[in-house]
């Protein structure tokens, strides 16, 4: 899976489910140092899961991930080829532990390329409780080190799930699809399996409201919430996007 889209899935995918009164919204900034670095939007309503992303400030939000919990369907949007494709939650479990057979679905030169990349060693994730809490949006949250082959590299602070108690039943069904994506990068090499730590959200009850990333040069990422009504185009492809075979679309 590519880190961008791997990265996305694992800050927001836990978040939450809809309420029997409203959807929710949440929407985050990322910064370096004073500089925004990238921003995001994910909307979620009745089992179904929208991702947006842009880079820098000013960059319109682009939908890059559509989840739908029911039928465990994810698509992936590539906006370059306006194309998209649609992958079961199946083809992401049955490639746990098998990456290097994605090299015969690639083309001869991005085989090559990738090679290299699939023969590194997968990282090992690790969760540790820092045993202290902090306020954040007038929320107690509990703080959390996850640590990629012993070394840490992101904290977190999360809020306990019976804030939400609305949105349980969703929550445990989306919880499953974070298991998947868990084992899916404990078993990518080790590059991927860095960039995908996030995913050992999973193993800590709540929800993430602050994600520090630890080491140079570093970033924090904010997720504020909303509740409110969401667009239902926002759950299906852009129109006038062509559907295409394939685990990524473009390629």
């Amino acid at each position: 899976m590519k880190k961008s889209y791997l990265f996305l899935i694992v800050c927001f995918l836990i978040a939450f489910a809809p309420s029997a009164r409203c959807d929710l919204s949440l929407n985050s900034v990322t910064r370096t140092g004073r500089r925004i670095t990238e921003r995001g939007r994910v909307a979620v309503s009745q089992g179904r899961l929208q991702i947006e992303e842009a880079k820098g400030e000013t960059a319109p939000l682009q939908s890059v991930l559509l989840i739908h919990a029911v039928r465990e369907e994810v698509s992936l949007m590539d906006h370059a080829s306006r194309r998209y494709t649609v992958m079961p939650l199946s083809v992401l479990r049955g490639m746990t532990g098998q990456f290097k057979g994605i090299l015969d679905l690639l083309p001869p030169e991005q085989r090559n390329a990738a090679a290299g990349y699939l023969n590194q060693k997968p990282l090992k994730l690790s969760v540790t409780r820092l045993g202290k809490t902090l306020n954040i949006q007038d929320l107690t949250c509990d703080g959390y080190v996850i640590s990629s082959d012993g070394s840490p590299a992101y904290e977190v602070w999360m809020v306990p799930d019976a804030v939400f108690p609305e949105n349980a039943a969703d929550l445990r069904t989306l919880r499953k699809i974070l298991k998947i994506l868990t084992e899916l990068a404990e078993a990518m090499p080790g590059e991927a399996g860095e960039e995908g730590a996030l995913v050992a959200l999973d193993r800590i009850e709540g929800v993430p409201l602050r994600i520090r990333k630890i080491g140079a040069p570093g970033s924090v990422t904010e997720i504020h919430i909303e509740t409110k009504r969401v667009d239902p185009e926002r759950f299906r492809p852009p129109a006038g996007y062509e559907c295409t075979p394939g685990l990524f679309p473009g390629l």
